[in-house]
């Protein structure tokens, strides 16, 4: 399905919805594959050849509706599922964190590491390029802990804990509901917050996220497809 609107909504509001991406029989193979995995599992599914495949194939079926995305690369890949029995709230927040280190051994300002691998706080000119895409793998409804964002809030640049109260206070909230096999399309500057699931079906997601190929002041990602 071709989405004339996903790109302007998504330069305009930070975020666009793009509907019936994946066929059911496509999302239980996606499903079986992550059985036995955590509720939320680790960052670097990428390294799996499978999830990076996905990456490649996720990136070409929506590059008609976002023709922005066929020159990023897949830099990270996470897995999320919500339910009442695993179960978290989250509050409004921008995802700064890039999966890169410095091409040279050096200390890079905020840097910091997670399942051994390093991360830093991403500089706003990288930010700016960047596109989260969520596959729901299963249906999204106002029970299950659904993302809510604050649209456009992502052109404010980088954002004080005040400053984003202050615009929590000033804008309309969205919910977010998706049907399976969807994709929501985000920047990652966009604020966005999620409360905790109120049944026990699962709200299963695998969150891929876009970067440019090259990246500036000596920084390099830690893998890319």
């Amino acid at each position: 399905m071709v989405h004339t609107e996903a790109e302007p909504m998504l330069q305009s509001d930070g975020y666009a919805i793009l509907t019936h991406c994946f066929a059911a029989t496509e999302c239980d193979r996606i499903v079986a594959s992550l059985s036995g995995m955590d509720a939320v599992s680790s960052r670097s599914l990428l390294e799996f050849q499978w999830r990076s495949e996905l990456a490649v194939e996720l990136r070409a079926r929506l590059s008609v509706a976002l023709p922005k995305l066929s020159k990023l690369r897949a830099v990270q890949c996470t897995f999320f599922n919500k339910h009442a029995a695993s179960n978290w709230f989250v509050a409004y927040h921008q995802d700064r964190s890039l999966p890169a280190s410095p091409v040279v051994s050096q200390t890079w300002p905020n840097q910091t590491c997670k399942e051994g691998m390093p991360f830093v706080l991403g500089p706003v000119t990288v930010l700016e390029q960047m596109v989260a895409l969520r596959l729901h793998l299963d249906g999204c409804s106002p029970a299950n802990g659904p993302l809510r964002v604050l649209p456009g809030s992502h052109r404010f640049g980088t954002l004080s804990r005040e400053r984003i109260e202050e615009i929590r206070e000033q804008t309309v909230q969205y919910e977010l509901f998706v049907e399976r096999g969807s994709v929501i399309a985000m920047r990652p500057q966009l604020l966005h917050a999620s409360s905790k699931s109120r049944t026990n079906r699962s709200r299963r997601v695998l969150h891929f996220l876009f970067g440019p190929v090259k990246l500036p002041e000596g920084l390099e990602w830690n893998r890319a497809v």
